[in-house]
C-alpha cells in the first residue's frame, strides 16, 4: 500500500509543474488483492468500487480490500 499513497502524494505536490494553467491536480485510487481464482473483471469491479468510494470521501486519496482483511 505505500505506493498507491507515495504517488497520491507526489501527483498533489507536483502537479501544478503539469500543467501551465493555476490547477492543484489531485488523484484517487483503488487498490484491490489480486487473487488468482477470481477473473480481472471482478478485480477492475472492486477496484473501481473503491475508486468511487475514496471520491465519495472527499477525493485524494486510496482506498483498498486489503485494509478490511
Amino acid at each position: 500500500m505505500f505506493l498507491p499513497h507515495l504517488l497520491r502524494l507526489e501527483i498533489e505536490r507536483n502537479g501544478q509543474a503539469l500543467s501551465s494553467a493555476d490547477l492543484a491536480l489531485t488523484i484517487s485510487i483503488g487498490v484491490v488483492e489480486v487473487e488468482k481464482d477470481g477473473s480481472i473483471d471482478q478485480h477492475l469491479t472492486a477496484a473501481d468500487q473503491l475508486l468511487y468510494i475514496a471520491k465519495a470521501n472527499g477525493r485524494n486519496s486510496v482506498y483498498s480490500n486489503l485494509e478490511t482483511r
